[in-house]
Protein backbone atom coordinates (compact mmCIF):
# COMPACT_ATOMS: atom_id res chain seq x y z
CA UNK A 1 0.00 0.00 0.00
CA UNK A 2 1.65 3.51 -0.98
CA UNK A 3 1.96 5.32 1.68
CA UNK A 4 -0.31 8.92 2.01
CA UNK A 5 1.63 12.06 0.86
CA UNK A 6 1.42 14.57 4.26
CA UNK A 7 0.47 18.36 3.78
CA UNK A 8 4.27 19.32 4.12
CA UNK A 9 5.26 17.24 1.59
CA UNK A 10 2.22 17.94 -1.20
CA UNK A 11 3.12 22.30 -0.54
CA UNK A 12 6.69 21.92 -0.61
CA UNK A 13 6.69 19.58 -3.76
CA UNK A 14 4.32 22.43 -5.23
CA UNK A 15 6.41 25.31 -4.37
CA UNK A 16 9.86 23.79 -6.01
CA UNK A 17 7.08 22.88 -8.86
CA UNK A 18 6.46 26.88 -8.84
CA UNK A 19 9.82 28.37 -8.37
CA UNK A 20 12.07 26.24 -10.37
CA UNK A 21 12.99 25.70 -13.84
CA UNK A 22 11.77 21.91 -15.35
CA UNK A 23 15.72 20.91 -15.69
CA UNK A 24 15.62 21.03 -11.60
CA UNK A 25 12.77 18.48 -11.69
CA UNK A 26 13.95 15.62 -12.97
CA UNK A 27 14.49 13.00 -10.86
CA UNK A 28 18.70 12.84 -12.02
CA UNK A 29 18.92 16.29 -11.27
CA UNK A 30 21.44 17.43 -8.68
CA UNK A 31 18.88 19.73 -6.94
CA UNK A 32 15.46 17.11 -6.92
CA UNK A 33 17.97 14.90 -5.35
CA UNK A 34 19.37 17.04 -2.93
CA UNK A 35 15.71 18.43 -2.13
CA UNK A 36 14.48 14.32 -1.69
CA UNK A 37 17.19 13.80 0.55
CA UNK A 38 16.57 17.03 2.81
CA UNK A 39 12.19 16.12 2.52
CA UNK A 40 13.17 12.60 3.81
CA UNK A 41 15.16 13.90 7.10
CA UNK A 42 12.18 16.64 6.89
CA UNK A 43 9.35 14.21 7.18
CA UNK A 44 10.72 10.47 8.28
CA UNK A 45 9.35 9.19 5.30
CA UNK A 46 11.42 7.08 2.52
CA UNK A 47 10.30 8.98 -0.72
CA UNK A 48 12.45 8.82 -4.00
CA UNK A 49 13.49 11.29 -6.68
CA UNK A 50 11.43 9.28 -8.99
CA UNK A 51 8.21 9.65 -7.06
CA UNK A 52 8.61 13.48 -6.45
CA UNK A 53 9.07 14.17 -10.27
CA UNK A 54 5.57 12.02 -10.84
CA UNK A 55 4.25 14.33 -8.43
CA UNK A 56 5.92 17.51 -9.94
CA UNK A 57 4.13 15.77 -13.10
CA UNK A 58 0.65 15.92 -11.27
CA UNK A 59 1.04 19.21 -10.58
CA UNK A 60 1.45 20.21 -14.92
CA UNK A 61 -1.77 18.52 -15.11
CA UNK A 62 -3.70 21.30 -13.13
CA UNK A 63 -1.54 23.89 -14.40
CA UNK A 64 -3.17 25.92 -16.97
CA UNK A 65 -0.10 27.58 -17.75
CA UNK A 66 1.44 24.40 -18.72
CA UNK A 67 1.26 23.48 -22.01
CA UNK A 68 1.26 19.86 -22.59
CA UNK A 69 -0.16 17.42 -20.38
CA UNK A 70 0.63 16.16 -17.25
CA UNK A 71 0.44 13.24 -15.60
CA UNK A 72 -3.51 12.90 -13.90
CA UNK A 73 -3.31 10.29 -11.33
CA UNK A 74 -2.81 12.85 -8.75
CA UNK A 75 -6.40 13.03 -8.89
CA UNK A 76 -8.75 15.25 -6.41
CA UNK A 77 -5.99 15.93 -3.75
CA UNK A 78 -3.26 17.47 -6.48
CA UNK A 79 -5.89 19.73 -7.35
CA UNK A 80 -7.13 21.29 -3.87
CA UNK A 81 -3.43 21.76 -3.24
CA UNK A 82 -3.07 23.65 -6.11
CA UNK A 83 -6.72 25.61 -5.84
CA UNK A 84 -5.85 26.70 -2.16
CA UNK A 85 -1.63 27.12 -2.04
CA UNK A 86 -0.67 27.97 -6.05
CA UNK A 87 -1.29 31.43 -5.37
CA UNK A 88 -0.46 31.46 -1.68
CA UNK A 89 3.43 31.89 -2.14
CA UNK A 90 3.99 33.63 1.16
CA UNK A 91 3.09 30.61 3.17
CA UNK A 92 4.94 28.38 1.03
CA UNK A 93 7.62 30.70 1.65
CA UNK A 94 7.14 30.28 4.94
CA UNK A 95 6.96 26.41 5.51
CA UNK A 96 9.97 26.33 2.49
CA UNK A 97 12.03 28.65 4.71
CA UNK A 98 11.30 26.38 8.12
CA UNK A 99 11.98 22.77 5.91
CA UNK A 100 15.22 24.67 4.99
CA UNK A 101 16.74 25.66 7.76
CA UNK A 102 15.79 22.45 9.93
CA UNK A 103 17.51 20.29 7.41
CA UNK A 104 20.54 22.28 7.36
CA UNK A 105 23.50 20.10 7.92
CA UNK A 106 26.66 22.00 9.97
CA UNK A 107 29.95 19.75 9.65
CA UNK A 108 31.97 22.61 11.65
CA UNK A 109 31.95 20.53 15.05
CA UNK A 110 33.63 17.03 13.04
CA UNK A 111 35.84 19.63 11.31
CA UNK A 112 36.99 21.63 14.66
CA UNK A 113 37.79 17.45 16.08
CA UNK A 114 39.67 16.88 12.96
CA UNK A 115 42.17 20.03 13.39
CA UNK A 116 41.91 19.80 17.18
CA UNK A 117 43.18 15.66 16.87
CA UNK A 118 46.02 17.21 14.22
CA UNK A 119 47.10 19.78 16.40
CA UNK A 120 47.70 17.35 19.18
CA UNK A 121 49.48 14.87 17.04
CA UNK A 122 53.26 13.88 17.66
CA UNK A 123 53.96 15.07 14.03
CA UNK A 124 52.57 18.59 14.46
CA UNK A 125 53.97 19.08 17.99
CA UNK A 126 57.35 18.87 16.23
CA UNK A 127 57.16 21.61 13.51
CA UNK A 128 58.50 25.01 14.10
CA UNK A 129 55.76 28.02 14.24
CA UNK A 130 56.06 28.86 10.66
CA UNK A 131 56.18 25.01 9.40
CA UNK A 132 52.79 24.93 11.78
CA UNK A 133 51.06 28.03 9.96
CA UNK A 134 51.66 26.70 6.34
CA UNK A 135 50.44 22.97 7.73
CA UNK A 136 47.39 24.12 9.04
CA UNK A 137 46.91 26.89 5.95
CA UNK A 138 47.82 23.40 3.69
CA UNK A 139 44.87 21.72 5.42
CA UNK A 140 42.24 24.35 5.71
CA UNK A 141 42.30 24.91 2.09
CA UNK A 142 41.80 20.84 1.23
CA UNK A 143 38.39 20.89 3.92
CA UNK A 144 37.13 24.32 3.01
CA UNK A 145 36.36 22.86 -0.34
CA UNK A 146 34.06 20.42 1.11
CA UNK A 147 33.02 23.36 3.41
CA UNK A 148 32.17 25.61 0.49
CA UNK A 149 30.18 22.92 -2.20
CA UNK A 150 27.93 22.40 1.57
CA UNK A 151 27.64 26.19 1.67
CA UNK A 152 26.62 26.89 -1.66
CA UNK A 153 24.64 23.92 -1.92
CA UNK A 154 22.35 25.02 1.13
CA UNK A 155 22.25 28.51 -0.23
CA UNK A 156 20.84 27.50 -3.75
CA UNK A 157 17.89 25.47 -1.88
CA UNK A 158 17.07 28.97 0.57
CA UNK A 159 17.18 31.18 -2.50
CA UNK A 160 15.27 29.16 -4.92
CA UNK A 161 18.81 29.14 -7.32
CA UNK A 162 17.44 32.82 -8.14
CA UNK A 163 20.06 35.62 -7.08
CA UNK A 164 18.55 37.89 -4.10
CA UNK A 165 18.73 41.16 -5.62
CA UNK A 166 17.85 39.89 -9.18
CA UNK A 167 15.89 37.30 -11.55
CA UNK A 168 19.02 35.53 -12.84
CA UNK A 169 18.06 32.00 -11.81
CA UNK A 170 21.03 29.95 -13.56
CA UNK A 171 22.52 27.52 -10.72
CA UNK A 172 25.73 27.97 -13.24
CA UNK A 173 26.02 31.60 -13.11
CA UNK A 174 25.09 32.13 -9.27
CA UNK A 175 27.55 32.70 -6.61
CA UNK A 176 27.14 31.75 -2.87
CA UNK A 177 28.48 34.57 -1.17
CA UNK A 178 29.43 35.36 2.13
CA UNK A 179 28.47 38.09 4.20
CA UNK A 180 31.13 38.02 6.78
CA UNK A 181 34.30 37.15 5.18
CA UNK A 182 36.29 34.00 5.82
CA UNK A 183 38.96 36.34 7.50
CA UNK A 184 36.90 38.08 9.40
CA UNK A 185 34.91 34.81 11.49
CA UNK A 186 35.16 34.30 14.55
CA UNK A 187 35.10 30.67 14.46
CA UNK A 188 34.57 27.90 11.76
CA UNK A 189 30.91 27.97 12.54
CA UNK A 190 30.61 31.18 10.84
CA UNK A 191 32.33 30.23 8.01
CA UNK A 192 29.68 27.20 7.26
CA UNK A 193 26.32 28.93 8.46
CA UNK A 194 24.25 29.05 5.41
CA UNK A 195 23.01 32.63 7.18
CA UNK A 196 26.40 33.93 6.55
CA UNK A 197 25.63 34.46 3.41
CA UNK A 198 23.88 35.51 0.08
CA UNK A 199 22.77 33.51 -3.37
CA UNK A 200 24.04 36.54 -6.16
CA UNK A 201 24.68 36.43 -9.68
CA UNK A 202 28.45 37.36 -10.66
CA UNK A 203 27.95 41.62 -10.85
CA UNK A 204 26.05 41.76 -7.47
CA UNK A 205 28.62 39.88 -5.57
CA UNK A 206 30.97 41.48 -6.80
CA UNK A 207 30.02 45.28 -5.49
CA UNK A 208 28.76 43.28 -2.69
CA UNK A 209 32.58 41.91 -1.75
CA UNK A 210 33.65 45.00 -2.41
CA UNK A 211 31.68 46.44 0.26
CA UNK A 212 30.03 49.06 -2.45
CA UNK A 213 26.54 47.97 -1.18
CA UNK A 214 25.33 46.37 1.58
CA UNK A 215 21.89 46.10 3.60
CA UNK A 216 19.98 47.58 6.39
CA UNK A 217 17.78 45.88 9.25
CA UNK A 218 14.80 45.65 6.80
CA UNK A 219 16.60 43.84 3.85
CA UNK A 220 16.53 47.49 2.10
CA UNK A 221 19.81 48.47 -0.10
CA UNK A 222 22.63 50.61 0.64
CA UNK A 223 24.63 52.00 -1.87
CA UNK A 224 28.02 54.09 -1.55
CA UNK A 225 27.62 57.42 -2.86
CA UNK A 226 30.62 57.35 -5.31
CA UNK A 227 28.64 54.41 -7.29
CA UNK A 228 27.93 56.38 -10.71
CA UNK A 229 23.99 56.11 -11.60
CA UNK A 230 24.84 55.15 -14.50
CA UNK A 231 26.66 51.69 -13.58
CA UNK A 232 23.70 51.55 -10.85
CA UNK A 233 21.40 51.01 -13.74
CA UNK A 234 23.53 48.42 -15.90
CA UNK A 235 24.22 46.64 -12.67
CA UNK A 236 20.63 46.85 -12.17
CA UNK A 237 20.01 47.99 -8.81
CA UNK A 238 18.07 51.10 -7.45
CA UNK A 239 17.47 52.95 -4.32
CA UNK A 240 14.04 50.19 -4.13
CA UNK A 241 16.50 46.84 -4.13
CA UNK A 242 16.01 45.19 -1.19
CA UNK A 243 16.35 41.27 0.05
CA UNK A 244 12.96 39.76 0.68
CA UNK A 245 12.25 39.35 4.07
CA UNK A 246 11.55 35.52 4.36
CA UNK A 247 15.77 35.81 4.25
CA UNK A 248 15.86 38.05 7.03
CA UNK A 249 16.76 35.61 9.59
CA UNK A 250 17.86 36.81 13.29
CA UNK A 251 21.31 35.11 12.11
CA UNK A 252 21.67 36.15 8.92
CA UNK A 253 20.33 40.31 9.80
CA UNK A 254 23.36 39.74 13.09
CA UNK A 255 25.87 39.18 9.74
CA UNK A 256 24.36 41.63 7.47
CA UNK A 257 25.26 44.07 10.72
CA UNK A 258 28.72 42.94 10.98
CA UNK A 259 28.96 43.85 7.06
CA UNK A 260 27.14 47.16 7.37
CA UNK A 261 29.99 48.22 9.43
CA UNK A 262 32.56 47.01 6.55
CA UNK A 263 30.44 48.94 4.50
CA UNK A 264 30.59 52.18 6.62
CA UNK A 265 34.07 52.17 7.27
CA UNK A 266 35.04 51.98 3.73
CA UNK A 267 36.62 55.03 1.79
Amino acid sequence: MREKWTDEEMILTLYVYLTHESTDLYKSSEFLVEFCNRLNKYTGKNRTPSSIEMRVANYKSVDSKYIKSGLTNGGKAVKEYWDRYSSDICTMEKLYNEFVSLTYDINSDNDLEELNEIENSSEYVKLDLEEKDSYIETLLKVRNKAIQQNFRKNLLLEFNQKCALCEINKADLLIASHILPYSKCANKKDMVNHYNGLLLCPNHDAIFDKKLISFDEKGKILIKDDLPKELLQILNISENSHLSSVYLTKERLEFLSLHRKLFEKRK
